[in-house]
């Protein structure tokens, strides 16, 4: 499994695993190509996109806005490093925490979270707020 930044040949697998998590998105093509051109998304490819996660930062905070894993390969341990890897990148810029925020029902996600020294630091419905310092 490698790991690298998304280059505009990935858009449209990441527009095709993307849809499914996000269907909120109203043009997913125009969004995330911004976020390629912007260098927000880190890859893991075996072959494929194994998954992805997108990243923004605001002031001295690391926003991390979408983490995804194809299906199939959820629990293998590429969500953790995905996320390691935007924990890194907002380190190596000085960054002073990190920010995400998910559903109170997707446990699978809070665990990781947690596991990685994420804390709730709000709530709203079922949205959790979590943070973490860098």
């Amino acid at each position: 499994m490698r790991f690298r930044r998304a280059e505009v040949r990935d858009l449209f697998e990441i527009v095709e695993i993307a849809k499914k998590e996000f269907p909120y998105i109203k043009n997913p093509v125009e969004f995330f190509l911004k976020r390629i051109h912007d260098g927000n998304i880190i890859l893991a490819r075996d072959g494929e996109l194994l998954g992805f996660v997108d990243f923004s930062i605001n002031g001295d905070t690391l926003h991390i806005d979408g983490l995804v894993v194809k299906e199939r390969y959820r629990r293998l341990g590429i969500g953790r490093a995905l996320l390691t890897r935007a924990l890194e990148e907002g380190r190596k810029m000085k960054l002073r925490r990190a920010r995400l925020m998910t559903l109170r029902s997707n446990t699978a996600a809070r665990h990781l979270y947690e596991s990685l020294g994420f804390r709730v630091v709000g709530e709203e419905g079922d949205v959790l707020f979590y943070e973490r310092n860098l």
